[in-house]
């Protein structure tokens, strides 16, 4: 990939401090689907695996997703929309409003099996779109959620050196703390060992952006987007191995696994039938976990017609952002300006 920067461009550099959880979300699952990679993935992919042959739903919603983010030079940009800056919610909010033809027009682009969740999204199918929000939840929940505060230490330490390279040198320190082989800065282009194509920023600038799962050659992407990303490997030898058993999810010690499910399922308020369908839980038993979340502060209801529905309080909403570094918010960047 040969990116041109502009005069305009290179003052509207701008570099992330965390992993954009949607991306992660796409690159872990082309971990989880290959045996090769680093070393390093070896815990995680194991944890992930017996997690994944342990829970039905989580098994279900990683083999979908997997057919419709296959590792492959080319896999859908909705899936990883610029708008996952934000926050994990806000990125599947971007997900789920993704236009039925753009859907279409990037899907035909990939390779590998359709199946049945391809063409119902294709075809604008509303329950589709439904499942596929719920399935990038359910998989986050399970499987990246659990080692959120690892990845997000690795991309601090990445940080620290990349940031004291920029604060050194400007950009050109910047582009020097990659492997030549994988990215290589001749003004007024950047060289990036990336699937073969030319992106002229146009004055919009580039959002860099690490990745724990990104492994051998950054990612980017390809659609025309108001705000360009690069997503990069970290610095060799930040990357900590995840334990095949990682430490868990806190949230999950301190409530109970149900209970801290119910909680990450209301990322946005929902009646008591779907919350239910969301956390993977019989209703029966979501009524009674609910009553002990009330009782603590952590969640309210409200009557509306035959339904009840449930939000978070304020304190919910401080606990849970406060046990996810990565999928709440991104910390703040660099806006890098060239010396």
């Amino acid at each position: 990939m040969i990116i041109r920067f502009s005069p305009a461009d290179l003052k509207l550099v701008s570099l992330a401090r965390k992993p954009d959880p949607m991306w992660e979300i796409a690159l872990s699952l082309h971990v989880l689907h290959k045996s090769g990679g680093s070393p390093d993935f070896g815990g995680w992919r194991g944890f992930a695996k017996e997690v994944v042959k342990a829970d039905a739903r989580v098994r279900d919603c990683a083999l979908q997703l997997g057919r419709l983010c296959p590792e492959a030079e080319y896999f859908p940009d909705f899936l990883t929309p610029v708008t996952a800056t934000h926050s994990l919610r806000h990125g599947i909010q971007a997900v789920s409003a993704t236009p039925r033809e753009l859907m279409s027009t990037q899907f035909s682009r990939t390779s590998g099996p359709r199946g049945r969740l391809r063409a119902d999204l294709c075809d604008g199918d509303e329950q589709a779109r439904r499942y596929l929000a719920g399935a990038l939840m359910t998989y986050y929940n399970a499987l990246i959620r659990p080692i959120a505060t690892e990845v997000v230490a690795c991309a601090e330490a990445d940080w620290a050196i990349r940031r004291q390279a920029f604060q050194t040198d400007g950009l050109a320190g910047f582009f020097r703390t990659f492997p030549a082989e994988q990215l290589r800065w001749q003004p007024p282009f950047l060289h990036v060992r990336a699937p073969e194509c030319e992106l002229d920023l146009g004055g919009r600038g580039l959002t860099f952006v690490p990745s724990y799962f990104c492994w051998g050659q950054p990612a980017a992407l390809v659609e025309p987007a108001d705000r360009p990303v690069l997503v990069y490997p970290l610095v060799p030898g930040v990357r900590a191995p995840i334990p095949a058993e990682p430490k868990g999810d806190a949230l999950a010690g301190l409530l109970g696994r149900a209970r801290a499910r119910l909680l990450t399922a209301l990322d946005v308020p929902r009646s008591s039938a779907r919350l239910a369908e969301r956390a993977g839980l019989a209703p029966s038993s979501v009524s009674e976990h609910l009553a002990i979340l009330r009782a603590a502060g952590l969640v309210r209801s409200e009557r509306s017609g035959r339904s009840v529905h449930h939000a978070l309080t304020e304190a919910g909403a401080s606990l849970l952002g406060a046990q996810d570094p990565l999928g709440e918010r991104p910390g703040s960047g660099l806006a890098a300006t060239p010396r």
